[in-house]
């Protein structure tokens, strides 16, 4: 698996501002960070468990109504929204990390989905997965 780097979500967004289709919901677009692709789908939402060190991190593993998917170095845990995107099967994540009473949004690439696939018996497999 490739080193994970962490980019600002700002990097990641395009607006469209009003041309906006009918069909579509308005507001940013979080792109693939590889290949700045706008078509991605949502394939899991999850918490990353805070560091075991971290002197009774506060708060549990998991937020409520997720379960742990993956780890965060920080004191507390993170929110996942995890992606694939349609156009290089690139897998990514929108963290929402909190700390000392601040949200951070940062986008986590690549995201390592083989907790997730596991936790979620995800059994998709697009074409350029098929053995």
């Amino acid at each position: 698996m490739p080193k994970k780097r962490v980019v600002p979500v700002s990097a990641c967004l395009e607006s469209f501002g009003d041309d906006v289709g009918q069909d579509e919901t308005g507001g940013d677009n979080l792109n693939c960070p590889k290949c700045n692709g706008l078509h991605s789908h949502i394939i899991a939402v999850g918490s990353l468990k805070h560091r075991p060190e971290s002197g009774g991190g506060e708060g549990e593993d998991a937020y409520a109504g997720t379960v742990v998917i993956g780890k965060t170095p920080a004191r507390r845990s993170a929110l996942a929204v995890v992606f694939d995107c349609e156009e290089c099967w690139h897998k990514f994540a929108l963290v929402v990390q909190q700390h000392k009473g601040m949200n951070y949004v940062t986008v986590h690439s690549p995201f390592d989905v083989r907790v997730a696939k596991r936790v979620f018996n995800l059994t998709v497999m697009y074409a350029h997965e098929c053995p």
